[in-house]
């Protein structure tokens, strides 16, 4: 993953962590999209590479399925 991919992967994670924190749910795809200003497709990518990291679990089928497993970017 290039260095860019990288730094826009922490601001996924980032915007996650504070969009539950506030809303007390966690974020849908496009919320994350429109939140990051990428496509909903990038947003896809990263929470893949997110949950590859074991930084978090989603559950298929729900739009709302993200729990996050790290509490801090590393």
């Amino acid at each position: 993953m290039s260095k860019n991919a990288k730094s826009t992967t922490q601001i996924v994670f980032r915007f996650i962590k504070k969009y539950t924190e506030v809303h007390t749910h966690p974020p849908t795809i496009r919320e994350i999209a429109e939140g990051c200003f990428i496509s909903t497709s990038a947003v896809a990518r990263h929470l893949a590479y997110l949950e590859g990291e074991k930084k978090l679990i989603r559950e298929p089928g729900r739009a709302r399925g993200i729990t996050l497993i790290v509490p801090e970017d590393d």
